[in-house]
């Protein structure tokens, strides 16, 4: 089993976007996000691996070129469902996500900026699953 998901929206679409305070309009959003999602039957389970990224970048003032602020995030992880009965399915899953670096709009002092590490973070649970 191969799964793979994609999107690409821009402000000029209509979907997503930042708005500009002075205005309320949306200015200039692209945001790209996609995953792909690998498994294999093993017997009553699956075994999934789960890999996704979300990129984007948006104006925050009006009326400029410049993309103002820049993020990507990325996701990795597993995912097993196990048939337990013909409608019903236990899945424990564990997704690792690491949500990159955000620039730092204030000054150090010295006329220089540090990115901000935004962090990590896991997600382990188990879902129960019926199917009507």
């Amino acid at each position: 089993m191969f799964s793979i998901g994609y999107e690409n929206t821009s402000a000029n679409t209509g979907f997503g976007g930042a708005v500009a305070i002075p205005n309320n309009k949306i200015e200039d959003t692209k945001m790209f996000a996609g995953w792909i999602d690998a498994g294999i039957s093993v017997g009553a389970a699956e075994i999934h691996t789960i890999f996704g990224i979300q990129s984007y970048a948006n104006d925050r003032q009006a009326n400029t070129k410049e993309d103002d602020f820049e993020q990507t995030v990325m996701m990795f992880g597993f995912s097993i469902p196990v048939k337990v009965a013909d409608n019903f399915k236990i899945r424990p899953e564990l997704m690792l996500y690491e949500l990159g670096e955000r620039e730092n709009y204030q000054d150090n002092g010295d006329g220089t900026y540090d990115d901000v590490d935004r962090g990590k973070y896991v997600i382990a649970g188990v879902q129960f699953q019926v199917t009507f």
